[in-house]
């Protein structure tokens, strides 16, 4: 067995033998039957053509299989063997900034913050592209998450989890990197200036607005992954 990193590293066709836990389940990657899988050392996406059910997130696997690229994106695919351990605790978010997000950090759990700069729809898909005057990402969500377009709009700060994934515009560029969002891992935070910041979690039916803490660190909604506690208010 390998690790993650070390699968990554190999090229497309290679057999592969990697174990992680389950960072994102079926249904919100935006295919059918792909998971995403992260060890200490990476992430990647699992295609898994039987029943999903059991799949959550925490849950131990382990496979063999044979590494594909669909549009720049790493697969393991053609699995000989699936192997279904322990449920865990969800996995913590790695922070990264906007530029981290690419090829070192593919098919991994992380947090970013920035600020909206465009929020549409496509056939029940919600695409909020987040931008920190540098460098800007899109953030994906299908409606298994339950956000849509009403909860999040052009000049918000947000704070937001998901998995990092491609679709490259032509093979071996490296670019369409994005984000998938999760389900219930998501935190808006309101219009930039405000003094009190808007939470939304997929779970509640409307807005709360609470009054920033003394330290000046970012709120959270209960239940969800803390913010790192170098993420101050803007």
């Amino acid at each position: 067995m390998e690790t993650i990193a070390a699968a990554r590293a190999q090229l497309p066709g290679a057999r592969v033998h990697v174990a992680g836990v389950v960072t994102a389940e079926a249904g919100l990657l935006g295919a059918d039957g792909l998971l995403a899988v992260e060890d200490s050392s990476g992430g990647i996406f699992l295609r898994v053509l039987t029943t999903t059910e059991g799949l959550t997130v925490g849950r131990s696997v382990e496979v063999d299989g044979v590494l594909a690229a669909p549009y720049g994106q790493l697969e393991v695919r053609d699995l000989v063997t699936f192997t279904v351990g322990d449920e865990g605790a969800d996995p913590t978010a790695a922070r990264a900034e906007l530029s981290d997000i690419g090829e070192t950090t593919e098919g991994s759990l992380v947090s970013i913050r920035g600020t909206v700069d465009s929020v549409t729809t496509d056939g029940g898909r919600l695409t909020v592209t987040i931008g920190d005057g540098t460098s800007s990402v899109r953030a994906l969500a299908d409606p298994p998450t339950g956000l849509s377009k009403s909860d999040v709009a052009k000049g918000d700060v947000v704070l937001v989890t998901g998995i990092v994934s491609q679709r490259a515009t032509a093979t071996g560029r490296l670019d369409g990197y994005r984000l998938w969002l999760r389900r219930a891992k998501t935190c808006w935070y309101g219009p930039r200036y405000l003094p009190m910041p808007r939470i939304l979690d997929p779970r509640l039916s409307q807005h709360r607005r609470r009054p920033p803490p003394s330290t000046g660190t970012w709120l959270r909604p209960s239940g969800l992954a803390a913010p790192p506690s170098t993420w101050k208010r803007p």
